[in-house]
């Protein structure tokens, strides 16, 4: 989340409210329902998304 932009803040490996909120906003930017967790669609637009940015870096 941090690395796409969706999340400000250490990281501290707790799944908080920060992150939720991060979640949701990732959700609803990629049209899925932003309840914050991170299932089978979340995990795949977060995989596509990833390799877009790994992909654009280099």
């Amino acid at each position: 989340m941090q690395w796409l932009g969706f999340y400000n803040g250490s990281i501290n490996g707790i799944y908080g409210t920060r992150t939720t909120r991060a979640v949701v906003a990732f959700q609803r930017s990629h049209r899925i329902v932003g309840d914050g967790r991170v299932g089978a669609l979340t995990w795949q637009a977060l995989r596509s998304n990833i390799a877009r940015v790994r992909r654009r870096r280099f």
